[in-house]
């Protein structure tokens, strides 16, 4: 651990033991890393038998509600106490203040502690009292939750564990991706040895598809093109009400997209219900940088996977894509 991350840990771990009540959130439309971040936390600060709340601005994705203790989760209009001020807010995954949607008042979080593995965004410092734990080479927050557990002695619990494999593997996709590393295999390693049983996590997380689901990635698949190594899929409202599904079922399609020979950038683009906007995911393989891609519009992620969000027709959205991303591969 390099010096300045290790000052950062520490302030973090004293901040926890000084103070007696937490706000934790994430991004909106979360996933496994900020659920598993969240719980995981939770758990840890509860053992010290600390006040915590968790608190996000969208419900918890069907396939996560395995999750040890994950009906505590709850939306932010079902917050009893609007006006309560915590002593510390820890926010998983934002880069971008408005990625956690409005969940609370900032004003009434005393000190706040950000946790994130992106490099882009522009989250600005809210606090005197904000300690910014940022470590873009690691594939996950819960790597970064598992460092403040080591440093601080505490060895996770089996459901702590759990929630730990659970945010690696979700943003490794199944230790497919480029950011997986030695050292999170290592982390994950010494997850299983506590006690996570892999293929429980994989069939929780993966191995269950509902009919409307796989009805969905039909359709999808029926928008595939491509052209000049660039492939797209689309899906639209219409698709999501015909077969009874929400973007929550869109995990993984877009990698569908990656798996023709070639290909070398490939998105999925989403209509959202405000019928105006389009969210885009973003891929790519060798040099050509998803993170930068998706910063020119707005957005941001990883080198090989990321996104953005942007008014417009799918179709005018989609040529406006494909027009920049033949420029970034020529």
């Amino acid at each position: 651990m390099k010096k300045a991350e290790a000052k950062v840990v520490d302030d973090i771990l004293r901040t926890l033991k000084e103070n007696h009540s937490f706000f934790i959130t994430g991004h909106t439309k979360p996933d496994g890393d900020t659920i598993g971040c969240e719980l995981a936390m939770a758990m840890w600060l509860e053992k010290d038998n600390k006040k915590v709340d968790i608190v996000n601005a969208d419900s918890l994705p069907g396939n996560l509600s395995f999750l040890p203790q994950s009906r505590v989760i709850k939306q932010k209009e079902h917050i009893k106490n609007k006006n309560y001020i915590y002593d510390v807010g820890i926010i998983f995954e934002c880069p971008d203040i408005e990625l956690m949607g409005n969940v609370i008042n900032l004003n009434l979080l005393k000190k706040i502690i950000n946790i994130d593995h992106h490099t882009t965004g522009n989250w600005k410092q809210q606090s005197a009292n904000e300690y910014k734990y940022i470590a873009p080479e690691s594939s996950s927050c819960a790597e970064l939750v598992w460092r403040l557990m080591d440093k601080s002695g505490h060895r996770p619990s089996k459901d702590e564990a759990l929630c730990l494999y659970t945010g690696i593997v979700t943003d490794t996709g199944k230790f497919q991706h480029s950011n997986t590393t030695p050292e999170s295999l290592r982390i994950a390693s010494e997850l299983i040895e506590i006690g996570v049983d892999p293929v429980r996590v994989y069939k929780n997380i993966y191995g269950n598809k509902s009919h409307g689901s796989l009805k969905l990635l039909s359709r999808a698949l029926g928008t595939l093109e491509v052209k000049d190594s660039i492939a797209w899929l689309c899906i639209t409202r219409d698709m999501y009400k015909k077969t009874g599904t929400d973007e929550y079922d869109t995990e993984g399609i877009v990698d569908y997209a990656g798996m023709i020979p070639g290909v070398r950038v490939f998105f999925l683009l989403r209509e959202l219900a405000d019928g105006n906007s389009i969210k885009v995911s973003l891929r790519s393989y060798d040099n050509i940088d998803a993170g930068l891609i998706a910063g020119k519009f707005g957005g941001g992620g990883h080198k090989h996977a990321a996104g953005f969000q942007i008014e417009g027709d799918i179709n005018k959205v989609k040529k406006q894509t494909i027009k920049y991303l033949r420029k970034v591969i020529e």
